[in-house]
């Protein structure tokens, strides 16, 4: 038991970083993971977990990690299978004999467990799975490798004494043994290098991202702003998260400018950054961010493009029609709506933020009305995520709309979704109560 023990924990080992990923993602919610799963439809079982294997046994297969490029880097570093091969027979290898002869049995159990329990966990369509996922089973499959090279150097003797071949052949065998395991292993860590070399100086997209070293000179640039704005349209090409760790040191506010629908400026209230992510999509109104001083990083040749970075000491003057005044109308989570204008089939709002954030998903909303107080138009558009607002930022956002002839009324309002329901944020009189669930405008009020 004590073995088996051992087995488990190393296993968990392995597996500790995804739990703790995953239930992070989940909010800490469990319910909420096993939503997700469920999202999955029909279990099945996954024959490429067990491929994802392969490179970490042999090596074979990791020039996969040149991407779109891999080709390209199998042509100027090819891999010596044949030879990697024999890393991935000395593991089979070693790992049987620790299950069959009694001298390495005690090691069978938590090896298998080391390195069977994650596959066995992965194997299910649950998540996806990359090979180095099971980096930390590497020791397991040394041990493997090692006791296999032990096996096959005492059966070479085992083999020379039965015939009674000279002690030299049994020498010259075992030589050959550990030489070629020698080759191999030097020879992958030769390539290992030149793969590097390669990514370095190509772009691998699908694969390897931009080079630390590319990144770094960037984080430098941005070093002396303490809040900083990354332009990317879509969540998927800003970065965001890569850059919250590189800028983890320098700037205690590293925020993501994206949008779902519409468009969406931020006009923070102090000096900041603003860096534009390579390949993203056109950003509308992106142009109120460029400066005559812009900086430019090129990344990896091959379509990888690059970084640019524009610095302001104080917000930009908004470029768009300008805004009616509304008062300014106050909502209950500290949100306020300072103006609109609707203009050539586009309705502008701003709003000022708090410095508290806010946790839940959350929307704003403008509805025309008519005379009747009808509903004759309804647009509900992603607000800006509240673990980015900070104190005194400005918002101009806006979104394409139909205008009715008939409409005498803009509603506005705020609301959040919480527990599958829609609860909308109270606006606030002057000695701070709540008056009414939303605003209403009349029509050349």
């Amino acid at each position: 038991w004590r073995r088996v023990t051992v087995g488990l924990a190393l296993g968990v080992v392995v597996l500790l970083p995804f739990a703790v990923g995953l239930y992070q993602i989940s909010d800490g919610n469990l319910a909420n993971l096993f939503d997700s799963v469920n999202d999955l439809g029909p279990l099945r079982l996954r024959d490429k977990v067990w491929v994802r294997y392969l490179p970490l046994l042999t090596g074979i297969g990791f020039h996969g990690m040149g991407g779109d490029a891999a080709q390209d880097l199998w042509a100027v570093n090819p891999v010596p299978e044949p030879l990697w091969a024999l890393v991935g027979v000395l593991t089979v290898l070693g790992g049987g004999v620790a299950l069959v002869v009694r001298r390495f049995r005690y090691l069978a159990v938590p090896l298998f467990l080391w390195i069977l329990l994650p596959l066995l966990v992965f194997w299910p369509n649950f998540l996806l799975v990359f090979a180095h996922y099971f980096i930390p089973s590497l020791p397991a499959l040394a041990l493997c490798v090692g006791i296999g090279v032990v096996a096959l150097l005492d059966g070479i003797g085992a083999l020379a004494a039965r015939f009674k071949l000279p002690a030299r052949a049994a020498w010259m065998g075992r030589v050959v043994v550990v030489g070629a395991l020698a080759v191999a292993l030097a020879s992958q860590g030769i390539w290992y290098f030149g793969m590097l070399d390669f990514v370095n100086e190509h772009y691998t997209a699908g694969a390897f991202s931009t080079p630390l070293r590319m990144s770094m000179a960037v984080a430098g640039a941005l070093a002396p702003y303490d809040d900083v704005l990354i332009l990317g349209a879509q969540s998927a090409y800003s970065g965001h998260q890569v850059w919250r760790a590189l800028l983890y040191d320098t700037a205690s506010s590293v925020r993501e400018v994206a949008i779902t629908q519409g468009g969406l400026l931020v006009f923070p209230a102090g000096p900041f950054a603003v860096l534009t992510a390579p390949r993203a999509l056109p950003y509308p109104g992106e142009e109120i961010y460029a400066t005559d001083s812009t900086l430019i990083f090129h990344l990896r040749p091959g379509g990888e493009g690059e970084y640019r970075i524009d610095t302001f000491e104080e917000a930009p003057a908004w470029n768009g029609p300008p805004l009616q005044d509304l008062g300014p109308v106050r909502f209950a989570n500290g949100v306020t709506l300072t103006g609109y204008t609707l203009e050539d089939g586009r309705l502008y709002v701003g709003f000022t933020l708090p410095g508290a954030p806010e946790p839940r998903y959350m929307r704003w909303f403008a509805h025309f009305l008519d005379a009747d107080g009808e509903r004759i138009g309804q647009y509900d558009v992603d607000f800006w995520p509240g673990h980015h607002w900070r104190e005194g930022d400005r918002l101009i956002a806006w979104v394409d709309v139909e205008e009715p002839a008939e409409m005498a009324t803009i509603r506005f309002g705020l609301y959040v979704i919480e527990d599958g329901s829609f609860r909308n944020i109270d606006v606030l009189d002057d000695a701070n109560n709540p008056a009414a669930p939303w605003f209403d405008l009349g029509v050349g009020e």
